[in-house]
Parts: C-alpha cells; structure tokens; sequence
C-alpha cells in the first residue's frame, strides 16, 4: 500500500513537472525569435477562408485572408486582414489587420503568429510604434482549407478556402463587375458598410475622424487607408470605433 501511494505522488510531481507536447510547442511558438523564410513558406498558406460555423466562441476566427506582398505603402511582406472573436458567445467581432509569420517548431508544429503593435509616446509626443505578437495558432492545411488551434487550447476550428464573390453573398451583398455591393448604404452618402473580404464581407465602416484618432492615441495614416478600411491604427487590445477613436475591445 505504502508504495501504490507513493508511486501515486511520483506520478502526480512528473505530471506536474512535465507539460504537455502541445503546451510546450504552444509556449515555444508564442517567445521564439522570427524564423527565416523559406524553413515554412507563408505562401504556403496564402488565400481567403471562411467559416461555415454558425456560432463562434473566444478566439475563434471565422474569416481570415493570408496575403504574401500585401500593400506597398506598409513595411509588411506578409499581411494578413481578419474577423477575430472577442469575449465569450464572439460578443465582439472585430476586423483586424498587420503582419504575420510562419513558425515551425523543434516538436514539427507550425504556427501562424498574427502581430499587432503597441502604441507608446516618446518625450517629444511622437508616437512610437514596437511590433508585439497579437496571438499565436498552430495551423494545419486540409482538402478544403485550413483548420486553426489557439495556443493553449484543444479546439480546432475549420476554416474553408472561399472567394470574394462568395464572401460578398454571405454577407448579403450583390456581387458584380467584380466588385461587392453592400446593402444600407446610400447613393452620394457617406458609406456606412464596407466589402472587406478578409474580416468577412460587408461589414460596418470604421469610423474616421483624425482628431477623435488622436485624442484616443491612435496612430492616424492621412490618405492611406489600411487593409480593413480604417485611417486610425489603434494596436494591441483596441479597435476604431463608429467615432473613429481607439476603444478597448
């Protein structure tokens, strides 16, 4: 009996100590340094996907668009526009855009990082923008998409290879002339939705208002609009508003 107990304890200690393969590989991927192209080639898993879920829970993402060279005017090869679910019941779905990175690691798991940037003021009130990893999947591909697993969790999510026409319809827009229409906007008024294929369709219009932008500590890009629409860059933890300012999410 004494020794059922204690190998019972020894058991327990090295459960303990040791972490799962999956927890070790999620930690690795969330920490390790950017590997070089080419060891998983982002293009690899370049392409538009969406969901066909119709309830979505924290973290997931029910639309996502991986693009390899993506805008000219931003120091991104790799860029990557998304919806991302926030809070339990997906109780805020926001469109999100930056960088993202492939890394494989020493266990053979590859992960997509999606990046964001943290927004902070140098003594002369410049803003000062510093890349931080937004959150971390690891990805796998699959005869119709791919499927994505949060780090740390055990739930993976199927997200299927789609088209902007098909994305458009979703979201109840008409598509034609190779373009989305989408529905409540007004002829000559300002337009209140938007077709931003990667954060699923027609969606609403981030505001813009540069000194809501500002007064929000936000980063205002003047003419060039980013990948989901917005003139305001909130970073990590924030969105643009239907005010145009930078709200927690």
């Amino acid at each position: 009996m004494r020794l059922a107990y204690f190998l019972i304890a020894v058991l327990s200690l090295a459960a303990c100590a040791d972490p799962s393969p999956d927890d070790a590989a999620d930690g690795e991927a969330l920490t390790a340094a950017d590997q070089p192209v080419g060891k998983e080639d982002a293009a690899s898993f370049a392409g538009l996907y969406h969901s066909h879920a119709t309830t979505f829970r924290d973290g997931d993402v029910p639309s996502l668009d991986l693009i390899v060279n993506a805008h000219p005017a931003l120091p991104i090869t790799n860029a990557y526009v998304r919806s991302r679910c926030y809070h339990g019941g997906c109780s805020r779905n926001v469109p999100e855009t930056d960088a993202y990175s492939i890394y494989t690691s020493t266990a053979g798991r590859t992960y997509v990082r999606f990046w964001s940037v943290s927004l902070t003021f140098d003594p002369d009130g410049n803003i000062v923008e510093q890349p931080v990893i937004a959150d971390v999947y690891e990805i796998k591909t699959f005869s119709h998409g791919i499927k994505l697993r949060k780090s740390y969790s055990t739930v993976w999510q199927s997200l299927y290879t789609s088209s902007p026409s098909l994305v458009c319809h979703d979201s109840h827009g008409t598509w034609a002339g190779n373009a989305c229409t989408c529905p409540g906007n007004t002829p000559g008024a300002f337009a209140t939705r938007e077709f931003i294929a990667g954060a699923g369709g027609c969606i609403a219009t981030p505001g813009a208002n540069e000194s809501n932008c500002d007064g929000s500590h936000g980063a205002w890009t003047d003419d060039e609009s980013t990948l989901i629409g917005s003139f305001c860059r909130c970073g990590l933890g924030r969105y643009d508003d239907a005010n145009g300012s930078c709200a927690a999410i």
